[in-house]
């Protein structure tokens, strides 16, 4: 889909008319903002602002016939696997290294 769906209620935040609210999956909202009327005026507070698709409310990750179980694996080896290559692979440090020869 190109976009996370994993949480209760997801939004796309667009500027207006960028994306139509049929272009997204089911479930999934639509916040326009009409970038020549955009307005922050403090807290919550902004014009130019709307929502043009409502989102409904998933029950988070799409688990299939998964367990909770099998689906914190998957989210244990996804981010051990993430750490491995940042750490182990793009370590400048560890470049330094090639075949067991210090550069």
């Amino acid at each position: 889909s190109g976009y996370c769906t994993s949480g209760h209620y997801n939004y796309i935040i667009s500027p207006k008319g960028l994306i139509l609210p049929s272009e997204l999956g089911e479930g999934v909202g639509l916040i326009e903002v009409d970038l020549s009327k955009f307005k922050y005026l403090g807290g919550t507070k902004m014009t130019g602002i709307k929502v043009a698709k409502k989102a409904k409310r998933s029950d988070g990750i799409h688990r299939g016939d998964r367990s909770e179980e099998e689906l914190f694996g998957e989210v244990i080896e996804s981010i051990a696997h993430s750490f491995t290559n940042m750490m182990a692979f793009k370590n400048p440090w560890v470049q330094q290294f090639k075949g067991g020869n210090v550069k």
